[in-house]
């Protein structure tokens, strides 16, 4: 819903010295604190942000469309293109995604705008540090479609340390292949580089 959206994002904004947790936007707890905070982000970021809910599986690229001629974006998040309803309904998933990727990379180039989106892996990428463009789920296409793909990726022992490895898989323009090592804090969505991963090919659990 918008109120969890809009609750996870508040947290992500949150500084330590803020002394606020996810709970306590979205249950409203203790008042007066969550306000207080909710005020100050909309003195400094009114306008920046637009959250918008699309149905679960019905939203469509045409939506899309209607939303950036009416808000005018810098950039697009879009959470994310494997649930949007398919421009046409193919016999295979896989060739519905494919045309989607291509559809939203119109979306990008027609508004002047980045667009930014989430995919998921294979379950073969489960446990890989480095999860590399070919453990793409479904159809390779939304890779060939993008100009700069990360993926994040976690062990069992990286995730009882809240640590993962984001890996530059893409980037059409810049440096690739690249991985390094963060701190995630998962509630709040945060990332703290640690250090850069160097790549020996031995990147399994």
């Amino acid at each position: 819903s918008d109120a969890l959206t809009l609750a996870r994002y508040f947290t992500t904004m949150a500084e330590p010295e803020d002394n606020i947790k996810y709970n306590n936007i979205f249950k409203l707890d203790p008042a007066k604190h969550v306000a207080d905070y909710i005020s100050s982000l909309q003195e400094m970021y009114e306008s920046y942000l637009t959250v918008k809910e699309l149905p679960t599986g019905k939203g469509t690229i045409a939506d899309l469309y209607v939303l950036c001629e009416r808000y005018q974006p810098e950039v697009l998040i879009v959470d994310y293109l494997d649930l949007f309803q398919p421009l046409k309904r193919k016999e295979a998933r896989r060739f519905e995604l494919a045309e989607l990727a291509v559809a939203l990379r119109g979306v990008a180039v027609e508004n002047n705008i980045a667009v930014v989106t989430a995919t998921q892996t294979s379950r073969a990428a489960a446990g890989k540090r480095i999860v590399t463009k070919e453990f793409v789920a479904e159809d390779y296409e939304k890779m060939r479609v993008s100009d700069v793909v990360v993926s994040i990726g976690q062990s069992k022992e990286d995730a009882l340390r809240k640590e993962c490895v984001l890996y530059i898989a893409k980037s059409r323009n810049t440096e690739k292949e690249k991985a390094a090592r963060y701190f995630i804090d998962f509630p709040s969505m945060k990332y703290k580089l640690m250090r850069e991963e160097f790549l020996t090919g031995d990147d399994d659990e």
